[in-house]
């Protein structure tokens, strides 16, 4: 129940238990950072979903092997991970973390013999500033990583107040 299937990483209800059990702690800074990886449904489409399913496990090894002991990587859905960065240390050292993150994703996969180049958009919020639990930082990951696919598959995008409240003004 606290478990992904497929790839044995903890689901959302583990990452919302340790966002709030830090929130509790008195512990910050840390980060929250949604991971989407880009055409996913395509790459299904394209060579079925079995190659997909490994192409995640593949990816989740890849990421798991290179976290520290405090940070916590889990699996939204079919193409989403998230990752709790503990602690996410002063922005330029959070920015280099991110963006190795970022390299390694885009590193070719091997799967069933086939090459597959892929990359993620991700979005990034950090507390105490972009939210004060995990419901809010969540939101706030998902409005920047969906910033991060508008302006280039690939990319990273942190939450940005101004530009929160500036897409807020557009939904209304």
């Amino acid at each position: 129940a606290f478990f992904d299937e497929l790839t044995g990483l903890p689901n959302k209800a583990v990452v919302d238990r340790s966002v709030r059990e830090l929130i509790r702690a008195g512990e910050a800074p840390f980060a929250l950072v949604l991971i989407n990886i880009d055409r996913f449904r395509n790459l299904n489409d394209y060579f079925g979903h079995e190659l997909g399913d490994d192409l995640i496990v593949k990816l989740a090894q890849r990421l798991s092997g290179r976290l520290c002991d405090t940070d916590l990587l889990g699996r939204l859905n079919s193409d989403e991970f998230i990752l709790l960065l503990s602690p996410s240390g002063d922005p330029d050292d959070l920015t280099k973390v991110i963006d190795q993150l970022s390299d390694r994703i885009k590193e070719p996969f091997f799967v069933e013999g086939q090459e597959i180049l892929t990359s993620a958009s991700l979005g990034v919020s950090r507390f105490p500033n972009d939210g004060a639990d995990f419901g809010g930082l969540l939101t706030n990951a998902q409005r920047a990583m969906r910033r991060a696919k508008a302006t280039a598959r690939g990319s990273v995008s942190y939450h940005d107040v101004a530009i929160a409240d500036a897409d807020a003004g557009n939904l209304g």
